[in-house]
């Protein structure tokens, strides 16, 4: 999932992590005197460099770290470590350092590295670190993974291959502009007028991108291009032999070719072979290929069911009948197709397939569509309305992103499935109604569509996903099925739900994290059944003046309710059995509280900064465990607190209970003396919410005339 959360979590974040951070048996440390910060697996007895973003300069890696007085061999940098890192300039690994993971350095501003006992480099390790100018790999170095060097524009002249090299992933020199050549010292490997190819020379791996020829005729023993092999380089003609069969995904990316002739030969071509080849308008099928087929300026495979490659389109496009499958990026940035009509046949649509389109404003998916991929329509900022039609059954990832004039949303009965953030940032949309065949949902699937009103989910719907409807600041209208079980983090986060327009769902168990953080309920009923009120569920409300809990809950986690201002009265549960940290903290405007018998567990600071909060009645004659302050110090002096007859005793003895300085036991009508105004009694009410009379014994809950509730016990 990607995070969408806002600042305040961080501050949540640092209050529970230190210098050390536990999880089983791996533990996060910052070694303050170097500045790394390692994952120390105590289990296999080894540390990771996780990251130091205090690290500058030339940085050596240690061989080894201590933690807690025992010595660990440093044996990788973890994944993603120095992602973006601007201030590390170069690196020397440690003697015991083998593993370089996937992305550790990606998009920084390394210029030189230097490899001591490497073995292992993963894909994209260097990629796009664009002022990389020195490598030195070492001896060591057994794999090097794809793209591990791609875009590393600054590096010149021939780049060395050690000797132990036996793998090589997906071209990792990809638009690598000033790279000339290879040495090579591996078996595996072989060096032809400076092109790279496996042993044998019959894949060719990587033709430099800095090779300054703008023609090259592929050697007539190759049978396979590899992943990426020309990717960057300057080529404006390549002729291909006949028996070449591969030519592998990303070939001639965004190539400059003119024109190309596909022999007879070939039976397979990969993923973007071609792609963002803007100036490709000569393209040849020779006769005899049984695989392939190209007609009217499409590549397609030879039963027409597979779409590779499409020349520039514009104006209004109608891909053939025929076709089901588009290709990855093959209409990428085509900003003149103004209109798309897909034939019945269509069954998938490519990830990124017409990714920024710019000039895209309508689309007709036919009936026989069944997925749009990651990212297909991203960035379509002039489509204006989506009609989902019953044949469809997977949205992907960010499939709609950021189309900002979309305004009509229509999605038929049939989708099953919608990954991450399919609508996010689609500010036009006004309404949503989600189909009850859904059965997989991605987080933040309507994250900040600020112009959302009314959204519906289907019949047999059980979650409101993470992050579902994350800051749609106008969203006021929902209407949730009773079916629903769970409404996950987030989900409401920053809407104007209010108890007018949002109803309850029977079945609901759990309210997560932030689900309802800044909303604009003014009376809160919960349902019955719900048993989990979670973290930041409903805090940071300016509008929320009653809470009325229902039967079934059990546990209000940590800040629930925090900085909820003008909250007056919450009535508790019998049945609750543990209040969070800081749950009600700075709920300013509420004078008294009742915590119910069955709670066993208050959290640290539960009641800080109440100011206004002068009685607390706690109905279990056994003291609930506090662990901690229940409020600030000076705080114990203001609030008188009011026990159960004959527990008196059990409360001034317990360590952190008997801080406050005025505990007196409820009898002989001391709860009336604590009433400071006059008010009347309108009625007297079970906590299952009957009306009955002030003499019920047991717990009742009494209305009075100015508008508050208490709970009372009766012996």
């Amino acid at each position: 999932m990607i995070k969408h959360l806002h600042m305040f979590v961080v501050a949540v974040l640092l209050a529970i992590s230190g210098t050390a951070m536990a999880l089983a048996d791996k533990i996060q440390y910052k070694d303050e005197s170097t500045g790394f910060v390692y994952i120390v697996d105590t289990a296999s007895k080894e540390a990771g460099v996780l990251g130091g973003t205090t690290l500058s300069g030339n940085v050596t890696v240690p061989d080894d770290m201590n933690y807690e007085g025992s010595s660990y061999p440093v044996t990788r940098i973890l994944e993603s470590a120095f992602i973006s890192n601007k201030k590390i300039v170069s690196v020397t690994t440690g003697r015991n350092l083998k593993v370089i993971e996937e992305s550790a350095f990606k998009s920084s501003m390394i210029e030189s590295i230097k490899l001591v006992a490497v073995e292992e480099i993963g894909k994209t390790a260097f990629v796009k670190c664009e002022n990389l100018s020195s490598i030195d790999l070492g001896s060591s170095v057994i794999s090097i993974g794809a793209e591990a060097f791609g875009e590393a524009k600054a590096f010149t002249g021939e780049f060395t291959i050690p000797a132990k090299v036996t793998h090589i992933g997906a071209n990792p020199w990809y638009n690598c502009t000033g790279l000339t050549g290879f040495q090579v010292a591996s078996d595996a490997y072989t060096v032809n007028d400076g092109i790279l190819y496996k042993k044998g020379a019959s894949t060719l791996i990587c033709y430099p991108a800095g090779k300054s020829a703008t023609s090259f005729i592929v050697p007539a023993n190759v049978n396979e291009i590899g992943e990426s092999a020309f990717r960057g380089a300057p080529l404006t003609s390549v002729t291909l032999p006949e028996g070449l069969r591969i030519i592998g995904p990303k070939c001639l990316y965004s190539s400059k070719l003119t024109s190309i002739d596909i022999p007879a030969s070939v039976d397979s071509i990969g993923q973007m072979a071609f792609t963002n080849s803007r100036a490709l308008t000569n393209f040849n099928v020779v006769a005899g290929n049984k695989a392939f087929k190209y007609s009217d300026g499409y590549l397609t495979s030879a039963d027409s069911k597979r779409l590779l490659f499409s020349q520039w389109r514009s104006g209004e496009l109608e891909i053939p009948e025929g076709v089901a499958i588009v290709d990855d990026y093959t209409f990428f940035e085509m900003n003149d197709i103004t209109g798309l009509t897909l034939p019945s046949s269509m069954r998938v649509l490519g990830e990124l397939a017409f990714y920024n389109c710019a000039g895209l404003k309508s689309i007709d998916f036919g009936d026989g569509i069944q997925m749009v991929s990651r990212m297909c329509f991203q960035n379509c900022k002039a489509l204006t309305a989506v009609k989902i039609p019953a044949s469809m059954r997977v949205l992907g990832l960010q499939a709609f992103c950021y189309d900002e004039k979309i305004s009509t949303l229509t999605i038929a009965e049939g989708l099953e499935k919608m990954d991450d953030s399919v609508f996010l940032g689609c500010k036009g949309i006004r309404r949503v109604t989600l189909p009850s065949t859904m059965k997989e949902w991605g987080a933040a699937l309507f994250y900040q569509c600020t112009r959302l009103m009314v959204a519906v989910l289907g019949e047999g719907t059980t979650v409101v996903p993470d992050q579902m409807f994350n800051y749609d600041t106008n969203l006021y209208d929902v209407k949730l099925p009773n079916s629903i079980k769970t409404i996950e983090r987030a989900a409401f986060y920053s809407t104007k739900v209010t108890e007018d327009s949002f109803k309850w769902p029977e079945q609901l168990d759990s309210i997560g994290f932030t689900a309802f953080y800044g909303t604009a309920f003014k009376k809160l009923e919960l349902p019955a059944k719900l048993r989990v009120i979670g973290e930041w569920a409903f805090a940071y409300s300016n509008t929320i003046e009653t809470v009325t809990l229902g039967p079934g809950v059990r546990k209000i986690e940590s800040l629930a309710f925090a900085k909820d201002v003008n909250l007056k009265d919450i009535t508790l549960n019998d049945g609750l059995e543990s209040i969070g940290d800081q749950a009600f903290a700075y709920c300013e405007s509420m004078p008294q509280l009742t915590i119910p018998s069955s709670v066993k567990l208050i959290g640290h600071q539960a009641l800080i900064n109440m100011t206004a909060l002068k009685t607390l009645t706690v109905m279990n004659p056994v003291p609930p465990v506090l662990r901690e302050d229940i409020c600030k110090p000076e705080e114990y002096a203001n609030i008188t607190l009011i026990v159960p007859s004959g527990a008196l005793d059990a409360y001034k003895s317990d360590t952190i209970w008997r801080k406050f300085t005025n505990i007196i036991e409820d009898e002989s009508g001391a709860v009336e003396e604590i009433e400071a105004a006059s008010r009347e009694v309108i009625g007297t009410y079970t906590l299952d919410g009957n009306a009955t009379d002030e003499m019920t014994k047991g717990i009742v809950v009494v209305k009075y005339s100015d508008g508050t509730t208490r709970k009372i016990m009766n012996h």
